[in-house]
């Protein structure tokens, strides 16, 4: 029979070598420190690239997902103590427990100081206005599609992509109620209500519907109302004291969400790689043939386009592709691109997400 003292004693070893380990890491972070790359506040690029290439490394049994968690909080801590002797700062749609802020600290470890902003164009302010460092917004729902206003803020911000994730969204219908029947109002932001559109005319089909600026702010609200609920995360519930009566009530599995960080630096290139850009077309026929027509010379590989009324009857395009602004054949397609176009702005380059 195996010896659990024995085991034990031997786990006790390892973890004695991963703190000297950790701590001869924590030496060369410092010397990293003192040189003039070093003084920047945050390479998320770099920090990716570590985790991804890690999570290739990995021969198990530890699971790749715990590589990912681990090492996120590893850099973090090292960043924020460390390097910066400081937390850096994060804007998120808030309040506490929106799929923003479990966005926020996926992204960049829990270390960080989180500033909750009651809209999604407070949020990005933070981040032109230097209070905050980075911001993080949803931009496009697996169910709904994209995030309206997050699309127009980045037509008019200077702030860049640095950084994206994908968070799965599971709904919850969180109430103080013990019944459906009891339940006269629903709150929700507009994006789950529309999530959730099936089951609420399913099971609570004569209830009103109020549109909030989030699903946190609307478990909130569920709280001090009677014969009310909110549609929010299994987080909120927890955090504003409700009770989840219903789990799962988005009307389509595998639900997701894609959430972006904004900050006012460049990122470079890793060589896996993704930018996006907005395009205005010049109004002439086959103009988005052409502009389609340029990536596929280039053999660039196009993830996302998304089209949405402008001004004056025209359309802006969203166009994500793969390839970094800075690499030599995204180069000549981005001055193709700026030549055909009557406005083409880069939104950002940014290493594309570790799944």
């Amino acid at each position: 029979m195996t010896d659990i003292n024995k085991i034990r004693q031997e786990i006790d070893e390892i973890d004695a070598n991963l703190l000297d380990l950790l701590n001869a890491r924590a030496k060369k972070a410092l010397e990293i420190k003192n040189t003039d790359q070093g003084k920047a506040p945050i390479r998320p690029e770099r920090e990716i690239d570590i985790i991804r290439k890690l999570k290739d490394k990995n021969k198990g049994p530890l699971p790749s997902d715990a590589v990912k968690s681990i090492f996120t909080q590893i850099i973090a801590t090292f960043r924020d103590q460390l390097q910066l002797e400081r937390p850096i700062s994060v804007s998120y749609l808030g309040p506490k427990g929106t799929y923003s802020e479990e966005a926020a600290l996926k992204l960049f470890g829990s270390t960080v100081n989180l500033h909750p902003e009651d809209s999604i164009s407070s949020v990005v302010r933070a981040v032109e206005a230097g209070t905050s460092e980075l911001a993080v917004i949803p931009i496009e729902n697996s169910t709904e599609g994209a995030v309206r206003e997050t699309h127009r803020l980045l037509f008019n911000t200077n702030s860049r992509i640095v950084s994206e994730v994908t968070l799965p969204v599971v709904h919850c219908l969180l109430t103080r109620e013990r019944n459906l029947s009891d339940i006269k109002s629903v709150y929700a932001h507009p994006q789950a209500l529309g999530q959730c559109k099936t089951w609420l005319a399913t099971h609570l089909p004569n209830v009103k519907q109020i549109p909030t600026s989030s699903n946190s702010a609307a478990a909130e609200l569920a709280y001090k109302h009677i014969s009310s609920a909110a549609i929010a995360s299994k987080n909120a519930a927890e955090i504003y004291g409700l009770d989840k009566l219903e789990v799962g009530i988005n009307d389509l599995p595998g639900n997701k969400t894609r959430f972006i960080a904004l900050g006012s630096f460049p990122t470079k290139p890793t060589g896996n790689d993704k930018t996006s850009i907005i395009c205005v077309l010049n109004d002439k026929p086959g103009a988005l043939h052409e502009l389609l027509g340029i990536l596929a010379d280039a053999s660039i590989s196009m993830t996302r386009l998304e089209s949405q009324p402008h001004q004056d009857g025209q359309y802006a395009f969203f166009i994500d592709f793969l390839g970094h602004k800075d690499d030599v054949g995204v180069k000549s397609v981005l001055q193709k691109l700026d030549n055909l176009t009557r406005t083409c702005k880069i939104l950002g380059s940014y290493p594309v997400e570790v799944k």
